[in-house]
């Protein structure tokens, strides 16, 4: 399929394919995402080989990014949800305070160690 021809696809069938996006992930601007690359995919595919139901595989490429997209979603959501615990936990154990001041205090007494210029550099970029 040539620009021309895809471009008129594109304009034909944007309302189809967001709606479809639409119904199933009900998010307004990742709906428009991904009818995006569904359109990039179909346009690649369309110029490796010719496909017989260029609306059906369209359809079929919105069905399988927004399903990609869910799966991302969730497993950024049992990320934050893991990193959420591991700080609640590591903030309320008294030992983990202990041990930070420890580690402060053993650094701030290893920079007068350092010559003064190095000392200044480091205290200007970390402390």
């Amino acid at each position: 399929m040539n620009k021309t021809g895809f471009e008129a696809f594109f304009k034909e069938k944007y309302s189809q394919a967001y709606f479809l996006a639409l119904r199933i992930l009900h998010d307004d601007e990742a709906s428009k995402d991904v009818v995006a690359d569904a359109f990039e995919l179909v346009w690649r595919r369309t110029q490796q080989e010719k496909i017989e139901n260029i609306s059906a595989y369209l359809m079929m490429s919105v069905r399988n990014v927004c399903l990609d997209y869910i799966r991302k979603q969730n497993v950024r959501s049992h990320y934050v949800q893991a990193s959420v615990q591991a700080t609640e936990q590591t903030i309320h154990n008294p030992d983990y305070w202990d041990v930070r001041e420890d580690k402060i205090q053993a650094i701030m007494g290893s920079l007068d160690e350092l010559t003064p210029r190095t000392r200044q550099i480091l205290k200007l970029c970390y402390v």
